[in-house]
């Protein structure tokens, strides 16, 4: 092709509409097998309520994907910036060692350097097709397109899988639960929907209650720090959550004696908390909680304030 010549419009449409169903394919799946901490960590770092950013970047890619599909001389370049912040994620996951990007939902394990040159060779063929210069009109209407849109973009708050895994449906890839431990402190736990997860029979309504994972090192901190730190003053609940079956564990030395409760949680990957994460009962009342709990935090719930709700 001679310099200056038009690349045929056919082939920018082309183009861009596999992108467009590139991206329809993965919202799709994150949507249905997907749950918000398959998300790079930059994502889930932004200031925003985790499931609520789940939902948004959700609802951009169907956005996208159904514009450059139908529109595609005008939103090939919103396909673009998206498939451009895409690898900026990737390369992020890249650098932190992460196995799978998360891109295709929890069920379906795609190495971010696969899905780096997925992308880029997808953000190459747009430039090469120069869908600036050789896009022509397309047929659709804008109101058709807009009605697509209105039943499209909210499926992400829809379609709600938030749900509660127990041992006879530990919801396996199909949902998750969001904790929301901040929440707790003044409510009853056998009053909150975790009383439908987890089995509370036998369990004591006093002491401190952790959720930790095998693979996080700060739980391994934590917890050997509570191994010492807890001699038997009160019950400690120890809540374990799963984790990547080929995931190296972190997680050595765990609190013992009689005082010490452990339990395996249902689920894979279902539970919405950073751990570690615990709470403190009082005669069945959750008086304090903390995501990302630190040793200092340990020390303040030695003596937490009571809240009004377990006055």
């Amino acid at each position: 092709m001679a310099a200056g010549e038009r690349v045929p419009g056919g082939f920018a449409v082309v183009v861009t509409r596999i992108g467009a169903l590139w991206v329809l394919v993965g919202a799709a799946l994150k949507l249905f097998l997907g749950t918000p901490y398959d998300l790079p960590r930059i994502v889930q770092q932004l200031p925003l309520d985790l499931v609520l950013t789940y939902q948004i970047a959700i609802a951009a890619e169907l956005t996208v994907g159904v514009l450059a599909m139908l529109k595609p001389r005008w939103a090939w370049l919103l396909l673009l910036t998206l498939l451009l912040l895409f690898d900026v994620a990737l390369i992020t996951q890249i650098r932190d060692g992460e196995a799978s990007c998360g891109c295709l939902g929890s069920s379906i394990t795609v190495p971010p350097v696969l899905m780096l040159v997925i992308d880029s060779v997808l953000i190459l063929l747009l430039l090469v097709s120069r869908p600036w210069a050789s896009l022509g009109r397309d047929g659709i209407h804008a109101l058709a397109l807009a009605m697509l849109l209105v039943a499209v973009v909210p499926l992400p708050w829809v379609l709600d899988r938030s749900a509660c895994p127990t041992e006879d449906d530990p919801l396996i890839g199909r949902g998750w639960y969001n904790v929301e431990l901040e929440k707790w402190p003044g409510t009853r736990l056998d009053e909150r929907e975790f009383a439908h997860c987890v089995q509370l029979d036998g369990l004591p309504e006093d002491g401190l209650w952790i959720f930790y994972r095998d693979t996080c090192e700060l739980c391994a901190e934590l917890l050997e720090y509570v191994a010492v730190a807890e001699g038997g003053q009160r019950p400690v609940v120890l809540l374990r959550l799963p984790d990547e079956p080929d995931e190296e564990p972190k997680v050595h030395d765990l609190p013992i004696g009689e005082h010490v409760h452990v339990v395996e949680m249902p689920g894979d990957g279902a539970w919405l908390v950073t751990p570690p994460a615990g709470f403190v009962l009082r005669d069945g009342c959750v008086v304090w909680a903390q995501e990302a709990m630190t040793i200092e935090d340990h020390e303040k719930s030695v003596a937490p304030e009571i809240p009004e709700g377990c006055r």
